[in-house]
């Protein structure tokens, strides 16, 4: 299957210019070391959601509404394709690596394609990231959620692909008849319920660490409880009417809780009887001041809901709620103690009730997926880092039935038999991994999915590539922004702050992610010429400049990486598009030779500079890669108060 929209464009250059390119992007489920995860994850994207996010009015081969470095250069259509690649890709590297800097590209690319501008939403993606990173180590126990809810995203990716009973729920609850429309639909929501569903933890953390001083109890000593909240969930009289109108349904209270409490009811009363007014009092309105009434227990999955909702009404406004939405908030909502322990109560096997696909598909998803991502995640806590944990996993599909492959490190295998942690719920008879699934959702009962897991050591072949360079490297997108204005303004770009963000957002997400994945490359670049930064004091000479040597040895780095960035995104080389006579004997002006000249190489994705030899591109070419060095040592002191170090 191919990219649609790009593969007319291409029989529209050899028509009309001769030109035979783009070649069809690369496939990257082909490549070596794919796991069965990742190669069902981009098959749903490359085969099964074919013209994702197109304008159907739009014809691809007449229309230039959609931009690439700017707008009105390309076919809306084949940007809408790009996109898709772009997302595909930003998988691709995650799956590969695991690591936080590559998560951040699978969270830009959804927020971009799906809510429409990753700068008015990041703070709550870079809040989670900063928490984990920064306090998470001050307790017991605690893991890594940043790239886990990216792990989460991409395993419902590939079991919707693979799996009937999930494909089959999912489009008989949303009515959904044509399959192309309802894997373009699950993308959008699985998408918000997967990546976000975990933004709620930085209010869950303060709560655990005062209570792991008090030996992890909330009996007879101070604990954390929110007050205040009243006025973040609170709707006002538009916000109201806004709501009701486009989610059909009537607010007994203005409040967020009431949002969440009819959803919830509509979908479980039947079966398990609890009504909108319950939930919303017994329930709801208590879980942020009344921890104690709750097991002494902070839920971050109710935070990450009212967040995610409150957020969703600040940037797309509370009338372009939909009930889908909704039903992503909700399953967020459900996903860890609500469900279990307010609703049922999975401790007391005869009175709790497994839940059904068919009930809510996607709080049903989120809690298989949550639970079987359980491996590459970092471990923060005191006890969690002494833990026997999975380092990989692969999922094996048939039809309804899903494998779970985990693998332990060779090395850790004198741990087992003093082992706590994944590998001992995987192993101990008496506390089953696959058994505290059950006791969740409905599974491995006629017609339903069936699950089964094996556990292995095996030697550790997966290396990631780190460096001395120690950050969490928070604000990306601050310095794609910044590195993008140093092309417009050059050396004046920190006196424009505030054109900085507004230029960035008039490029295409291909053009933005290239920004960014620069960004990514300096602490490599670094390493190359014994230098690193961290923000702590160290005994080491500041750099306060890169010489002519560094830059000898940057300059060649940096424009191998972008020559592999842009043959990963389908583009190639060619001179075509600076044929200024084959450009007039088609009717071109003059005046309009150099703007159709550069229509023209977005449209067939060849570009005059992708040459392997570095010492072949003209001195202001290769000052092009060497220049936004110095730039990135001003920023990483200015955004991460980081310095930069010569190691001798």
């Amino acid at each position: 299957m191919s990219y649609t929209a790009i593969e007319k464009m291409r029989e529209r250059n050899l028509e009309q210019y001769g030109i035979d390119y783009p070649r069809e992007p690369r496939d990257l489920r082909k490549k070596k070391n794919i796991s069965n995860i990742e190669r069902e994850s981009l098959s749903f994207l490359r085969d099964t959601c074919e013209e994702l996010r197109f304008d159907k009015e739009k014809a691809e081969l007449t229309d230039n509404t959609g931009k690439s470095v700017k707008q009105g250069q390309i076919p809306y259509n084949m940007e809408m394709d790009i996109d898709r690649m772009c997302l595909e890709n930003a998988i691709h590297r995650f799956m590969q690596s695991g690591v936080a800097q590559d998560a951040f590209d699978v969270y830009f690319c959804y927020l971009e394609m799906f809510i429409g501008n990753y700068g008015k939403s990041k703070r709550m993606i870079e809040m989670l990231a900063e928490f984990e990173s920064n306090a998470s180590s001050l307790l017991m126990k605690h893991r890594d959620h940043y790239s886990h809810s990216v792990y989460v995203f991409v395993i419902g990716l590939a079991l919707y692909q693979k799996n009937v009973v999930l494909r089959d729920a999912y489009r008989n609850y949303y009515k959904l008849s044509d399959e192309k429309e309802a894997a373009h639909h699950y993308l959008k929501y699985w998408g918000l319920a997967s990546l976000f569903h975990d933004i709620g933890y930085p209010f869950e953390l303060p709560f655990e660490q005062v209570k792991s001083y008090f030996g992890d109890t909330i009996k007879g000593v101070p604990f954390v409880a929110y007050k205040g909240i009243q006025d973040y969930i609170s709707l006002s009289d538009k916000e109201t009417a806004e709501l009701e109108m486009a989610l059909k349904m009537t607010l007994e209270t203005k409040t967020l809780n009431q949002v969440l409490a009819e959803n919830i009811a509509q979908k479980l009363e039947k079966v398990y009887g609890e009504s909108t007014n319950m939930l919303r009092t017994e329930v709801l309105d208590r879980k942020a001041a009344e921890p104690d009434n709750f097991s002494g227990f902070m839920d971050h999955a109710y935070f990450s809901a009212i967040l995610l909702l409150r957020q969703l009404m600040d940037v797309i406004g509370a009338k372009c709620i939909c009930v889908a939405d909704v039903d992503a908030i909700t399953a967020i909502a459900l996903h860890n103690s609500m469900y279990k322990f307010s609703i049922t109560n999975i401790k007391k096997e005869e009175s709790n009730k497994p839940f059904d696909i068919n009930l809510h598909p996607l709080a049903y998803i989120l809690m298989l997926c949550d639970e079987l991502q359980c491996w590459d995640r970092t471990s923060y806590g005191q006890n969690s880092r002494q833990e026997l944990h999975a380092m990989w996993c692969d999922l094996e599909f048939d039809d309804n039935k899903i494998h779970a492959k985990y693998y332990f490190d060779k090395q850790q295998e004198y741990k087992k038999d003093i082992a706590k942690g994944t590998y001992r719920k995987m192993t101990d008879e008496k506390i089953t991994f696959v058994k505290d699934i059950e006791d969740i959702i409905r599974i491995n009962k006629e017609g339903a999915m069936q699950l089964t897991i094996e556990t292995a050591f095996i030697k550790n072949n997966r290396i990631t590539k780190t460096y001395l360079s120690n950050s969490s490297f928070l604000h990306l997108y601050n310095f794609a922004t910044a590195l993008n204005g140093r092309y417009s303004y050059g050396d004046d770009y920190m006196n424009k702050q505030d054109a900085l963000e507004e230029d960035f957002e008039k490029l295409s997400l291909e053009y933005k992610l290239s920004n960014v994945l620069q960004a990514k490359a300096f602490s490599k670049y670094l390493n190359e010429i014994g230098c690193f930064y961290t923000d702590k004091p160290v005994a080491y000479e500041l750099l306060e400049t890169f010489s002519e040597a560094h830059m000898d040895v940057i300059g060649p780095l940096e424009h191998e990486r972008w020559v592999k960035e842009k043959e990963s995104m389908g583009w190639q080389y060619d001179t075509a598009y600076t044929d200024k006579d084959m450009l007039l004997s088609k009717g071109i002006s003059q005046e309009d030779i150099k703007t159709v000249s550069k229509n023209l190489r977005e449209q067939t994705r060849t570009h005059i500079l992708m040459i392997e030899d570095y010492d072949e591109l003209d001195k202001d070419e290769q000052d092009k890669d060497t220049a936004p060095m110095n730039c990135m040592l001003r920023l990483i002191e200015q955004y991460d108060g980081l310095r930069i170090y010569r190691i001798g």
